[in-house]
């Protein structure tokens, strides 16, 4: 992606959520998630995280299901 020129430099959007996401909602945390794909999960409180995380993880699996089409 960084020599197509789709991304400004790499590790950025890592680098960027930890500077500035308690700035858009304090106590918020993130997991970064990289297994079969590599997928963010934002949490802005304690609860239902794991059901978040099952949430995005199930998304995720569709649509590159769809794009692999």
């Amino acid at each position: 992606m960084l020599q197509m020129g789709r991304v400004e430099e790499v590790g950025s959007g890592i680098r960027n959520l930890d500077k500035y996401l308690h700035l858009y909602s304090k106590g918020a945390t993130y997991e970064l998630i990289d297994e079969e794909f590599f997928s963010t999960v934002i949490y802005f409180g304690k609860k239902s995280q794991e059901g978040t995380r099952t949430i995005t993880l199930n998304i995720t699996r569709e649509i590159l299901e769809d794009y692999q089409k």
